[in-house]
């Protein structure tokens, strides 16, 4: 039995009280508050949906998994994660360190049946839903905006065709992770609730369906690939702390670094016009300038202190390895930070008030921070040759010992 994309639907949104176990047994119909003519007016496929029957729930703090099954014992898993506090609780579940992933497999395993099984779920419940699937193997089903959890299988779990995610139009959270499911793009269908936008699942009222019952596709547009970059929010880190700090500051808001940023983020498109980014981007230029300082004071003193102790030929050696670390260091802040800059950047653009002015600067503001930092590589690149000569001169002077000399003075008599 086969269920169609608004089936589906109907399922993925079906929650109940957390301390109700007294619905188990009871239909799909019955627990959607329909009545048994209203239920044998639709069509045979409503008819089989509205008779699955709830047999096994499961409930943790703020998640949820409900089991339906037909007469073939085919089996419905129904998935829902709706946590507080977003950010957190999307990047414990996305680095595999959440508990409930694994309670969510367990519960699926339990309560398998013998015959089909499929999933669903929307947004994290989609992210539980495949998760638990791939403990499975042989699942099918459908999620909707659902982040990915590819990277947190083995080879053989990571890949699960059967199963797939239909993202929403303007949907954040899907684009996260890394996705081994096939994945789909629904038909544009509206705007997403401003403050729901930014972690929160689109919503199903995004989605259409059609005389079938299958929901409405579309193609992804340029705006999909800049939300792949949005990973970095989920990353902890000094170039995540200086970067959100530098916005945070521009917006007059207090630094708390990466945690609290995207809860800020709203505000901050709202505070921080085109010049705000602008002295922003300056003001992260400014911190990697701090950084490539210290490379040099530490590159400085480590080779006055090899100068010391090495001849030309050993100094020389010295120069050439420590100087490649140095700039290897310096290039690999700079791409981390330009990498962090430009994450940071789509999130304003994608909900400013102003979005489409600023998304045609892109290139423009980036450059501006980019241009700064290369800059100083470059004058790094410069410093340290113009250190040589005097290193080399005090290597000299250690390698050059004065004679012992020692005179004998004669006196002569009168």
């Amino acid at each position: 039995m086969k269920l169609t994309d608004r089936e589906y639907l109907t399922l993925a949104s079906i929650t109940l009280p957390v301390h109700d176990d007294g619905k188990t047994e009871m239909t799909v119909c019955e627990l959607l508050g329909h009545s048994a003519a209203e239920a044998e007016a639709g069509t045979p496929a409503d008819r089989r949906l509205y008779d699955l029957k709830l047999t096994s729930r499961w409930n943790v703090p703020d998640a949820a998994g409900y089991a339906f099954k037909n007469e073939h014992d085919d089996r419905w898993f129904i998935f829902s994660y709706t946590p507080d506090s977003s950010l957190k609780d999307l990047k414990t579940l996305l680095s595999g360190e959440s508990p409930v992933l694994r309670q969510a497999a367990e519960f699926l395993r339990a309560c398998r049946g013998g015959g089909s099984c499929f999933v669903t779920g929307l947004g994290l419940g989609g992210a539980l839903a495949l998760y638990a699937a791939a403990s499975c193997g042989d699942a099918g089903g459908l999620v909707f905006d659902a982040p990915g959890i590819a990277h947190l299988l083995d080879a053989q779990q990571g890949n699960y065709p059967g199963i797939r995610n239909i993202l929403a139009a303007h949907s954040v959270i899907s684009a996260l992770g890394t996705h081994g499911e096939t994945v789909l793009f629904a038909k544009s269908a509206g705007e997403p609730e401003a403050e729901t936008a930014l972690l929160e699942p689109a919503g199903l009222h995004l989605y259409e369906t059609d005389a079938a019952g299958r929901i409405i596709l579309g193609e992804p547009d340029d705006t999909y690939g800049l939300l792949s970059k949005l990973n970095v929010l989920l990353e902890d880190g000094p170039v995540v702390d200086d970067v959100s700090g530098a916005f945070i500051r521009a917006a007059g808001l207090q630094d708390t670094g990466a945690k609290d940023l995207i809860h800020a983020l709203l505000p901050l498109s709202e505070r921080t016009g085109a010049q705000g980014i602008r002295e922003v981007l300056l003001d992260i230029a400014a911190r990697y300038d701090c950084h490539v300082q210290r490379i040099w004071l530490e590159w400085k003193q480590d080779m006055a202190e090899s100068a010391k102790r090495l001849g030309p030929g050993g100094l020389s050696e010295a120069f050439e390895d420590r100087s490649e670390f140095a700039m290897r260091e310096a290039s690999a802040l700079l791409e981390e930070m330009y990498r962090v800059t430009e994450a940071f950047l789509v999130v304003l653009i994608l909900f400013g008030p102003d979005h489409s002015r600023v998304a045609d600067r892109l290139d423009e503001l980036l450059e501006t921070v980019a241009g700064g930092m290369t800059a100083r590589l470059k004058l790094l690149s410069r410093q340290m040759p113009n250190e040589l000569e005097a290193l080399m001169d005090i290597s000299m002077s250690k390698m050059f010992v004065w004679p012992d000399l020692q005179f004998t003075f004669k006196e002569e008599g009168p």
